[in-house]
C-alpha cells in the first residue's frame, strides 16, 4: 500500500520530528490553565505518538477548526487546540 505522506521530514522520521513538535507544544503552553488540555495531552503522549505517526503518514491525519482570539491588544490570532497540533485524538 503506497503512503500519501513521506516518512521523513526535513531530515527527521516522523516520530522524531514528532517528538520535537511535542516538546515545542509543551513549552508554547507551559503556563496553561489546570482545565487545559495539554495537560492531558502530555499525560497520554506516549501512548498516542505511534498512532499520530500511523495517522499522518497514511494521510488521514484529521485537523479541526481553530479558534479565534481577540487580545487586549486589540491583535487578533488563531489558536489550535493543543492536540490538533499534534496529536488528532482529542
Amino acid at each position: 500500500m503506497e503512503t500519501c505522506m513521506p516518512k521523513v521530514v526535513n531530515g527527521h522520521d516522523l516520530e522524531t520530528y514528532f517528538s520535537l513538535a511535542f516538546e515545542w507544544l509543551k513549552k508554547t503552553r507551559k503556563h496553561n490553565p489546570p482545565s487545559s488540555h495539554i495537560w492531558d495531552l502530555r499525560r497520554c503522549w506516549h501512548e498516542r505518538k505511534e498512532s499520530i505517526t500511523h495517522l499522518f503518514v497514511a494521510g488521514s491525519y484529521p485537523f479541526n477548526v481553530q479558534k479565534k482570539i481577540s487580545l487586549s491588544t486589540g491583535e487578533t490570532m488563531a489558536l489550535w487546540h493543543p492536540a490538533n497540533l499534534i496529536d488528532p485524538v482529542v
